[in-house]
């Protein structure tokens, strides 16, 4: 009795954790704190990263995209791309691999371009993009975009992309065309 009399003495202006647990004690040297510390923001920041990945439309992902490409935010871009990033153009019959690939393709690319979303469109985590991106001397062209967006990031895309242009219609064909 006496043994916990002068322990209660000493606890009473400190910390009453030793008083009824000593063993956490020992264990809250400053070393452990900080590692307990760490493993709880860790675990704080998994659940925030999942909770807003959970969270993010995949059509925002990707009109979310179109605004960074437009800005020239390559660093933005890269971010919401999966790291193995595929692209494929079956009507150029090549595909490109790799996020940094990517971003680095769209960052030298001749200046003069802008984007214009025409529409976005998503069924679950399958995005398709209708885009006009006018250009003074390449241009202007339509991409036609299927994304696939895991979470937050954009996984894979298939593009066909086609030049703005009219063609006169071949004479078996006129009457059921007319110019846009």
């Amino acid at each position: 009795m006496r043994a916990n009399r002068g322990r209660l003495a000493t606890c009473l202006g400190g910390d009453l954790l030793s008083l009824f647990f000593p063993p956490l004690v020992a264990a809250r040297s400053p070393a452990n704190v900080e590692l307990v510390q760490e493993r709880h923001n860790r675990r704080l920041r998994l659940s925030l990263d999942q909770r807003i990945m959970a969270a993010v439309e995949p059509s925002d992902v990707v009109a979310q995209l179109w605004s960074r490409v437009q800005a020239r935010d390559w660093v933005g871009v890269g971010d919401l791309l999966a790291e193995d990033f595929v692209l494929e153009w079956p009507h150029d019959r090549v595909r490109l691999r790799g996020r940094a690939n990517f971003v680095e393709f769209n960052r030298s690319y001749p200046e003069g371009w802008s984007i214009e979303v025409l529409r976005i469109v998503a069924q679950g985590n399958t995005v398709v993009s209708e885009v006009r991106v006018p250009h003074p001397t390449v241009g202007p062209y339509f991409a036609l975009s299927f994304y696939e967006v895991d979470g937050s990031r954009i996984a894979s895309c298939r593009e066909y992309w086609v030049i703005e242009a009219y063609d006169e219609p071949v004479a078996e064909r006129a009457r059921w065309f007319e110019p846009m």
